[in-house]
């Protein structure tokens, strides 16, 4: 009886050492999924070193808050609070974690808060709220007096559908359309073996309603392309693209796939 029961827990658990590495595998992809923007945004609040104006991110808006350099007072907690919502709910922010350090490094002293667009809003009204102390945002597009005399920030929500910060998109043209974040008045090019890695024959244009975010539309051919944006001098992988290959120098490049018919190329 007990070298049946032992006979059995062996073979369940040489099954489960099979089927370990599927299970991994599914976990992995299934965590990956729909974090194209996540990624994006990671990136961009990693080169953040002071608060910007409120940006359009996606289907969502992020705002972000720093203290002023000079000051010596430690801020502890950062939360914003909106108009539409009667300034009921704060919602917190978090601090910036520039991984990118060495170990035991501390934070970048900027706080970011990422909500969804508010449906039905055609701007958006709201104050921070800096360790209890209710104030505009420092960085804020722009400020009005409501009635009651209360000085408040304003958002203004661009008009029509989400904004696509896919990259890259194909259009129905059969264009492709390439996006890259960065700080604003960057210069970010586009390099790929559409044009034999020339890192200043497509310059990257900046939008004028979003600052920081750059795009390129160009055609090509159908096929397997490989490409990378040149920033600083330095080839940069698409961070919303999560096909990627290897060029002989060792640099990590993205990847693009033209079929016969139009398809969003990333994944």
């Amino acid at each position: 009886m007990k070298g049946n029961i032992f006979h059995a827990l062996r073979l369940l658990f040489s099954f489960f050492l099979l089927l370990s590495p599927v299970l991994v595998s599914w976990a992995q992809e299934e965590a990956t999924k729909g974090n194209d923007i996540d990624m994006a945004l990671h990136v961009w609040l990693q080169e953040l070193r002071s608060a910007e104006s409120p940006k359009i991110y996606g289907d969502s808006i992020v705002f972000t808050y720093a203290p002023n350099r000079f000051s010596e007072r430690q801020i502890r907690s950062v939360g914003i609070a909106f108009a539409h919502e009667s300034y009921q709910t704060i919602h917190p922010f978090q601090r910036v974690v520039d991984t990118g350090k060495e170990e035991g490094a501390e934070e970048t002293g900027v706080f970011f808060c990422l909500l969804p667009i508010p449906p039905g809003e055609e701007e958006v009204k709201y104050r921070l709220i800096i360790d209890g102390l209710w104030m505009v945002d420092p960085v804020s597009i722009a400020t009005e007096r409501e009635p009651s005399g209360l000085e408040v920030s304003v958002l203004p929500l661009p008009k029509g559908s989400v904004l696509s910060f896919k990259s890259p998109e194909l259009n129905r043209e059969g264009k492709v359309t390439f996006r890259y974040r960065a700080s604003s008045g960057s210069r970010i090019y586009l390099a790929g073996s559409f044009n034999d890695w020339d890192p200043f024959m497509y310059r990257m244009a900046e939008s004028r309603d979003i600052p920081g975010l750059f795009t390129i539309t160009l055609p090509l051919p159908e096929g397997t392309h490989y490409y990378a944006f040149i920033r600083n001098g330095i080839c940069v992988a698409d961070p919303m693209n999560n096909r990627m290959a290897s060029k002989s120098s060792g640099e990590l490049v993205s990847v693009v796939r033209i079929g016969a018919k139009p398809s969003i190329a990333s994944r």
